[in-house]
Formats: structure tokens, sequence, C-alpha cells
């Protein structure tokens, strides 16, 4: 019975593994798309004349760029460090706390590197001068800041509910 037991714990423990490192992937490639994009758009920026009625949004636009690739990156890490709590605690209730806390680092580096590739779309839009789809990627820049404020709200409550557990 002891061995089945032990048996069965070591498998939970390599599917909570393979789930966490997997999960990790996606979040990975998200930064990695967010990089891409990002170095696209530096080859680009200087070719905005310093007359187009865009640069001011431009110029808003890169330091909203900047704190989303920094909180992606942050996240990032935030997530990783949960991912090797998870394989490391056998505490069921610290388990839970750190896959709670593993998917909302995850969900706040996902969005904010999607936010980064989709202002980094715009930039490139507006060197090239192909001004006729900018009105779309503002729109979508309006709703990623709508969804990247609900994920943070999430996140928030998250942590304060966590923490409360412990206080």
């Amino acid at each position: 019975m002891r061995s089945q037991v032990l048996l069965f714990l070591m498998i939970f423990i390599l599917f909570v593994s393979a789930k966490s490192n997997a999960d990790l992937n996606s979040s990975v490639q998200a930064v990695e798309r967010a990089r891409n994009a990002i170095a696209k758009a530096e080859t680009v920026v200087s070719q905005i004349p310093a007359d187009s009625a865009e640069l001011d949004y431009v110029v808003q636009l890169l330091t909203k760029t900047s704190e989303d690739w920094d909180m992606a990156l942050s996240s990032f890490n935030d997530a990783r460090i949960c991912s090797e709590k998870i394989m490391k605690t056998s505490n069921e209730s610290l388990l839970e706390d750190y896959q709670a806390l593993f998917t909302m680092s995850k969900q706040l580096t996902e969005t904010h590197a999607n936010a980064v590739i989709v202002a980094a779309s715009y930039i490139r839009l507006v060197a090239s001068n192909n001004l006729d789809q900018l009105e779309d990627i503002r729109k979508s820049i309006q709703e990623i800041y709508q969804v990247k404020q609900l994920v943070r709200d999430n996140a928030e409550y998250t942590k304060k509910a966590i923490a409360e557990k412990y206080q």
C-alpha cells in the first residue's frame, strides 16, 4: 500500500512539474514574440517624420510600451519562481497558493507582452506611412488596456487573498 501511495505521489509530482513547464513555455513564447516586436520597431522608429501627426502618440506609446515590457519581464520572473516552488513543495495549501500565483503571473506576462506586440505594430505602421490601419490598432490598444486593468485587478485580489491566509 505504501509503495502505491509513493508511486501515485511521484506520478502527481511529475504531472504538476510537466504542466508547470508546459505552461511556462507559453509565457516564454509571449516574451520572445514581444522581444522580436521591439527589435523590429526599434529599426523603424527613426523613420517616423518629425512632423508626423502621429509622433506625439508614438512617444506616449513608447512610454507605455516600456512599462508593459518591464511588467512582462517582472511577471515572467515571478512565474518562473512560482514554477520552481510548485515543483519543490509538498504542502497542499502552499501548492494551491503557488499555482494561483503562477497562473496570475503568467496572465500578467502574456497580457503585457501582447500589449508590447500591438504597440510595436502601431509604430511600424506609422514608420511605413501605412496610416489606413492605425484606427484599428488604436482600438486594439484601448481594448488591451482594459484587459490589462482586469488582469492587474485580478492579480491584486489574488495576492491579497493569499496574504490574508498567512496573517
